[in-house]
């Protein structure tokens, strides 16, 4: 037989019982053939393991590595092969209608095979470029809803597709689906070490799948799902979720529209409401089952909708073209689950009514905060990650959401986080569990402050508003109006008497605690303001903008003293030191920029070893160490009068979104996007 041009067994080839008819399709890693059983008379389907990029066939039909691969190619390509039978003899398990069926596997040529059933029709992406590019509501759910049946299947099987799209996706003559083509498919956990080359489909594609970006789960193939299904409503591709995640971590908007913003005729909002819920970026903001997406669809539960005006990006991915993954450390999603569940429950019956309350109660905050004095909050280190100057001794989990803000309650054993979506709760810390939920917040908190010794503490919104809490209580004591948009930033003065604010609107609100209803604008104009600080005298506001400027302005004239431009980039965090030396911004430039506090003369640059965002920084009670919080999830200390970094504890899986100190400054915690706290002892 003439060798065929294009590594492809050639047509009337004799592969065992089976002689090969026609090439059905071609991946990154193998190849499937319509061939015919002579045994039974029969068509099969025949998947041949193939990686073209590290594979050669030779002129008796059989696969060879290439001569010009390393060894490190070779390893992965032996441990593919491994895979693929190992894959082939669990997929020979299911006898499920919505799965297609393996009849049998062996190996020839030195690789292996693995046998399908063949039945007649068309693959769902053939279908719609027959049908106008789209499908109605009801030819939707009749294809995904069965398709969502045997991925569960697959799921329990503790597999993964890892390839879901409209052209793996097979509709049989009387159009009743199934899942193809599981060439790319994956246990869902596995060994470090050679690690299978990424191959993907970038509109179908979650994050996580690029190198680097954690681990993969049922939450992997959901997002493939959803991504198909907004291919069948829109009739265009979707856009990648690396081309989102890229416009996310620039604080750019997510160039996916939602179906829910789009609102095509024919469709009820609950099944948009799916498929936008399927794409988050997010892995935890996803459904995290194939039935938990299957019900909503179906009108059985309420999607969540994840979908904050100004999305927190997730840690950088690594070079793109870089097709190897590696495996981080991960908290056991289910596990996660499961403790949720319990939260749950427990939430529901420690909800109290809060109201609004009636009165003065501003002055009462003034009159509270007078003479207040730090108190000490004792923690017993637990097991944990030793980095020198602080060690990791208690992660707590359970958080519905993302964690935006965190911040000590004075004179308490406890602390409060705001989870995207607006729900704040608060922690236990010698337990490290949740005890209460105050859901007041309509939309998403992104900063807390804490205002005094009778545990105050205020927390501004997306909404434009400013609550004043009181936790322990679980009772609102005031709202304060006066932002035109999202509340980015608060601070509170020394001796807590009265309270910055910056927002989106680009002006800085002093909010006068011990007047009511008194405020003032310091300044306007700026731009969108994420970070605010204080000097620890209290006369000096430094606000950093979307623009890139820090803003030093007067709290008494409300002049602007300084711009300082070096950072280059938004600004998501200002500090002063509490000795009054130091004024440090940081955001999407590379660096943390240090100035003196008196004259803002720039001092120097502190430049990771690794480039990335930092989200937040706090400056240790004496002033000596600056601890910050970056986007790769690593928390870091410097030592800001050497320029030095001194220790990094990398321990969250999402990007660290805030900071906060015990007021002895014995502890520091560090919230992220992976939904946890951890706090830190410091030594």
């Amino acid at each position: 037989m003439p060798k065929t041009n294009n590594n492809t067994l050639p047509t009337g080839y004799e592969l065992g019982d089976y002689t090969i008819e026609s090439v059905l399709g071609q991946g990154g890693f193998g190849i499937t053939y319509l061939a015919n059983d002579r045994q039974l008379g029969t068509r099969v389907a025949i998947k041949e393991y193939f990686p073209n990029a590290f594979a050669i066939r030779d002129d008796e039909w059989g696969i060879h590595c290439r001569s010009d691969i390393d060894d490190s190619a070779r390893k992965t390509y032996a441990w593919g092969l491994k895979q693929f039978l190992k894959e082939a003899r669990a997929l020979g398990q299911f006898k499920h209608y919505n799965i297609v069926r393996v009849l049998r596997f062996f190996e020839a040529n030195n690789t292996a095979y693995m046998v399908m059933e063949y039945e007649s029709g068309q693959s769902l992406a053939r279908q719609l470029t027959m049908r106008g590019n789209h499908l109605g509501q009801p030819d939707l759910l009749r294809v995904f809803v069965p398709i969502l049946n045997g991925l569960q299947a697959v799921h329990v099987a503790n597999l993964l597709h890892r390839d879901i799209k409209p052209g793996n996706i097979y509709l049989r003559a009387d159009e009743s689906p199934m899942l193809i083509d599981f060439g790319s498919v994956r246990p869902t956990t596995q060994d470090s070490e050679n690690i299978q080359p990424v191959t993907l489909t970038p509109s179908y594609a979650a994050v996580e799948q690029y190198p680097g970006q954690g681990q993969e789960g049922p939450w992997t193939d959901i997002y493939s799902i959803g991504a198909s299904m907004y291919r069948c409503i829109t009739g265009a591709q979707p856009v990648g979720s690396f081309k989102r995640y890229d416009a996310i971590r620039t604080y750019k908007p997510d160039p996916l529209t939602p179906l829910l913003e789009i609102r095509p005729d024919g469709y009820s909002d609950f099944v948009l409401k799916c498929v936008d819920w399927a794409m988050q970026i997010y892995p935890q903001d996803r459904p995290q089952s194939a039935r938990e997406l299957q019900d909503g669809l179906m009108g059985k539960r309420k999607a969540n909708t994840v979908a904050p005006p100004e999305p927190t990006p997730p840690p950088p991915v690594q070079n793109k073209d870089e097709f190897r993954a590696e495996r981080p450390t991960r908290i056991d999603r289910w596990k996660i689950i499961r403790w949720i569940t319990v939260g749950l429950t427990a939430i529901a019956a420690l909800a109290v009514y809060l109201a609004y309350p009636t009165g003065d109660k501003q002055a009462q905050i003034a009159d509270e905060n007078e003479n207040a004095a730090a108190e000490t909050t004792t923690i017993t280190p637990l097991p944990g990650i030793a980095s020198g100057a602080f060690t990791a001794v208690r992660q707590l989990t359970g958080s519905l959401g993302a964690v935006e803000a965190v911040v000590f309650v004075p004179h308490t054993n406890t602390l409060l986080s705001a989870t995207r979506g607006g729900e704040l709760v608060v922690w236990e810390i010698d337990s490290g569990k949740p005890i209460a939920s105050l859901d007041r917040h309509r939309h998403t908190v992104r900063s807390l402050v804490a205002l005094g010794h009778k545990s105050l503490i205020a927390a501004g919104d997306d909404g434009g508003n400013i609550f004043i809490w009181d936790p322990i209580r679980k009772r609102v004591i005031d709202r304060l109006t006066g932002h035109n948009g999202a509340v980015k930033a608060l601070a509170a003065s020394p001796g807590h008497k009265w309270l910055a604010s910056g927002g989106r609107d680009g002006r800085v609100i002093i909010w006068d605690l011990g007047a009511q209803g008194h405020s003032r604008v310091l300044a306007s104009n700026l731009g969108r303001i994420d970070a605010l600080s204080v000097s620890p005298d209290g006369r000096k506001i430094a606000a950093g903008t979307i623009r890139g400027d820090v803003y030093v302005i007067s709290t008494g004239t409300g002049r602007t003293l300084w711009k300082l431009k070096e950072l280059g980039g938004l600004v998501k965090s200002t500090a002063f030191s509490p000795n009054g030396r130091w004024l440090a911004a940081a955001g999407l430039g590379d660096s943390i920029v240090v100035w003196s506090a008196s004259d803002g003369a720039m001092i120097r640059k502190l430049v990771p070893q690794r480039p990335s965002a930092v989200n937040t920084l706090r400056f240790s009670h004496d002033g000596r160490w600056l601890f910050s919080g970056d986007t790769r999830g690593m928390v870091s200390v410097w030592d800001v009068s050497k320029g030095t970094l001194t220790n990094s504890g990398y321990r969250h899986e999402g990007l660290v979104s805030d900071l906060a100190l015990t007021p002895d400054g014995k502890t520091l915690v560090s919230a992220s996007s992976d939904k946890t706290l951890i706090l830190w002892a410091l030594n």
